[in-house]
């Protein structure tokens, strides 16, 4: 992720106009700031098929709906716009608005070196903001190991899940995926 230089803290409706108009490159916004999103790998791109495509299927025919990374998730408390790698909204005030969501219940990032400590620090912070996101997956692509961050009432609990688990639990939509699943044609 890359700053953009700026004269001046762009507004939300700037922000918004400028990504409107922006056709190549994607660009995150927190408080003002903007950063370019950069391509990722053909594994962080595998990794995010395979969840986003086991979603779309198991949640086929209920309320929720899966994104993937061209969608923003808007987190209004924060003041932010994100590009997740994926993540599911089950509220039907999201089907009404077509440039972002707003109420995301799971979310999940494909981290890289270049944002794993931005995805674990000040966009966890973000995220936790929102009170209708209720788990966060911070998923490895070079290696087995997903960090899952689960709500608790106010408190946000951490577990990780590497090649030994054989499932990885999916609470906020009341499923599991394998493994095998999330990485297949990965490692």
């Amino acid at each position: 992720m890359t700053a953009v230089k700026q004269a001046s803290r762009p507004t939300v409706e700037e922000y918004l106009d400028f990504e409107q108009k922006s056709f190549e490159i994607k660009h995150e916004y927190l408080a003002g700031e903007i950063w370019a999103m950069v391509g990722g790998t053909d594994r962080h791109n595998l990794v995010a098929l395979n969840l986003a495509s086991f979603l779309k299927a198991k949640l086929r025919g209920t309320p929720c709906r899966t994104f993937m990374a061209d969608m923003k998730l808007r987190i209004d408390a924060a003041d932010a716009f994100f590009y997740p790698d994926v993540f599911v909204t089950c509220d039907r005030r999201d089907r009404d608005e077509r440039l972002y969501k707003r109420h995301a219940l799971f979310v999940a990032e494909v981290v890289s070196p270049s944002t794993e400590l931005f995805d674990r620090g000040r966009k966890f912070h973000c995220y936790r903001q929102s009170p209708s996101l209720q788990e966060y997956w911070l998923i490895d692509p070079n290696r087995i190991a997903v960090d899952v961050y689960r709500r608790f009432g106010d408190d946000w609990l951490l577990h990780g899940y590497d090649a030994d688990d054989g499932e990885i639990p999916l609470a906020a939509l009341e499923l599991t995926i394998g493994v095998g699943e999330l990485y297949e044609d990965v490692l």
